[in-house]
């Protein structure tokens, strides 16, 4: 089981969201997702099965942070303003359910079930939708998969989108592997 105070440890960003019933969502949906999990600890869940030592809750960190320096780059350069608070639950929820989809396996991490069987975000709109958070943080969760239709419709989407991208990427090119950007929604 997840406590808070082991969540808060390696995930302090969701301290930072100001919006106390979206901090509560947020905290709660990690912990209800790594607790469904097949994970002993929520730092053992990848971020993807074929880039070994990625961990789910490192890749969470870098996209916020990508996020924010797209956020800072928007704002000044275009003066379109950005919702930061909205921006920080977007990129702390995008991949919680890979927590689900991901279980460990004897050759390594594999899909689970429930990974084979709905695309990847499903849950992590799902447990958006439980835990109350409004439909636009919903929508933008469940878009930043390029293998969805769906497409980001707020500027906090856009930029989730492309700092999640960038990061899964660069950890995709770093070992070697196919990048991701080839299936873009374009």
């Amino acid at each position: 089981m997840l406590t808070r105070e082991r969540l808060m440890e390696v995930l302090p960003e969701l301290a930072q969201v100001e919006n106390p019933q979206w901090r509560e969502a947020c905290a709660a949906i990690w912990q209800e997702a790594a607790d469904a999990s097949g994970w002993e600890d929520i730092l053992d869940a990848p971020n993807a099965p074929d880039l070994p030592g990625d961990s789910l809750v490192s890749h969470t960190r870098s996209v916020l942070k990508g996020a924010f320096a797209l956020a800072d780059i928007v704002e000044a350069g275009r003066g379109i303003p950005v919702d930061r608070d909205k921006l920080r639950v977007i990129c702390l929820l995008h991949d919680v359910c890979k927590a689900v989809e991901l279980e460990p396996g004897e050759q390594g991490p594999r899909k689970s079930r429930l990974g084979q069987n709905f695309p990847h975000g499903f849950f992590s709109g799902y447990y958006c939708m439980k835990y109350g958070l409004p439909e636009d943080i919903t929508a933008a969760v469940v878009a930043h998969s390029q293998f969805v239709k769906n497409t980001p419709s707020s500027i906090e989407g856009v930029l989730q989108f492309y700092a999640d991208l960038a990061d899964a990427d660069a950890g995709r090119w770093a070992h070697g592997l196919p990048l991701l950007i080839q299936y873009c929604k374009i």
